[in-house]
């Protein structure tokens, strides 16, 4: 009942009421022990919401420990590292995320190196940041629920931006439109980007 509860505030966006039902499950394992994984998962994903990035990140830790046998337990190991990053120790996240890229096939290291790129924009070394953006694109094999190739020319240009290195920017981001196989989406989102940064040009000239 308080699972479902949980869900039932969690889908209508009450975090703290969501979270509040998920943590009497975690806090008192032994009364359904078949429960705590999915208490814990989505208690989790509650705390990210809340940006309670400190527990999500503890959280997190604990379920590696509790559940070593999980299938999914890398995509936990990749969230230890945007949680690093969240929380400000993007020297901590890198870290963390190359160690993931030794046993890594093309498509789980594509969306590893996206967060690396991620980890160095968000603490301003824009030209490491392109570096590891512009690696993911090469590695892709197939289509997932997030399109990395898209996101990862997106914050090339973003990068290029930060360092006014404008017409670059724009090779970025017509990368998206001339690529094959990018949802329209993202093409006009693009657009856009190539519009907006053409005025600036216009603008400085």
């Amino acid at each position: 009942a308080q699972l479902s509860l949980g869900n039932l505030y969690y889908n209508q966006e009450k975090w703290d009421a969501a979270a509040r039902q998920y943590k009497a499950i975690v806090d008192n394992e032994a009364r359904a022990p078949d429960l705590l994984r999915f208490a814990m998962n989505n208690l989790i994903l509650a705390y990210k919401e809340l940006t309670l990035f400190d527990a999500a990140l503890e959280l997190t830790r604990k379920y590696i420990e509790k559940f070593p046998e999980d299938l999914e337990l890398i995509n936990k190991r990749v969230e230890i590292g945007i949680l690093y990053q969240r929380l400000g120790y993007y020297d901590q996240a890198v870290l963390h995320l190359q160690t993931l890229l030794e046993n890594a096939d093309a498509d789980l290291e594509a969306e590893v190196r996206y967060y690396i790129g991620e980890a160095y924009f968000a603490k301003g070394d824009y030209q490491q940041a392109i570096l590891e953006f512009l690696k993911v694109p090469y590695l892709v094999t197939r289509r997932t629920k997030y399109d990395w190739v898209a996101t990862s020319y997106y914050m090339a240009g973003q990068s290029y931006e930060k360092m006014s290195k404008f017409d670059q920017a724009i090779t970025m981001y017509r990368q998206i439109m001339d690529r094959p196989g990018i949802d329209a989406t993202f093409k006009a989102g693009a657009q856009r980007e190539i519009d907006r940064v053409n005025v600036l040009l216009k603008g400085n000239k």
